[in-house]
């Protein structure tokens, strides 16, 4: 059997996203760490609402994500972050939306019966065909 999962909206996504990418402060105010992780948080809400990041996540979230892919996409960006040594950028974000992407899309055609495939071919020929 298969147990079907909604995925979450765009925007629930993108706000489960924000919330995994955000330290909470929480009892750290009056600490040596409270600046430094304040700035952070600011830093990679600013990343975030830029116009490069919003274009590669509306597309990132097209792709018809589920949950796991949105905490993927989170815990591949804080690999990156602690590689580089670096706070978030747009250039790390697009860089992982893309992998992630490929590979959901991947997982879903995986996943389809062979007669949707071969719909699916078919009708991109016919497509294509039209356009000639």
């Amino acid at each position: 059997r298969k147990i079907v999962v909604p995925s979450p909206k765009p925007e629930e996504g993108m706000q489960i996203f924000r919330q995994l990418l955000t330290i909470p402060l929480d009892g750290l105010q009056g600490t040596g760490e409270y600046a430094g992780l304040k700035s952070f948080n600011r830093k990679t809400a600013e990343v975030l609402s830029s116009e490069g990041a919003k274009a590669a996540l509306a597309r990132f979230f097209r792709c018809n994500v589920d949950m796991c892919s949105v905490e993927h996409l989170a815990l591949d960006l804080i690999c990156r972050m602690g590689i580089r040594n670096s706070t978030l950028t747009v250039f790390m974000l697009r860089e992982a939306c893309e992998s992630l992407s490929v590979t959901s899309f991947q997982k879903q055609v995986l996943q389809m019966p062979i007669i949707d495939l071969t719909m699916l071919v078919a009708m991109q020929r016919l497509e294509i065909k039209s356009k000639k």
